[in-house]
């Protein structure tokens, strides 16, 4: 599943995962290693048909 990661500094990344799941935790460990403030969160996650899977 390919998703679409957009960071807080306006960085678009494209990251493949298993299932939505995974995805999800992936995130919450990658923000819990940033602070609130910290321009490399992670604030959404569209899947491939734009469909957004996570918003902060």
């Amino acid at each position: 599943m390919k998703a679409f990661l957009i960071l807080k500094k306006g960085e678009k990344i494209i990251q493949d995962f298993n299932n939505k799941t995974l995805l999800l935790a992936s995130i919450i460990s990658w923000n819990k290693s940033f602070g609130d403030y910290d321009p490399m969160r992670i604030i959404m996650a569209l899947d491939g048909n734009g469909q957004i899977i996570f918003s902060s």
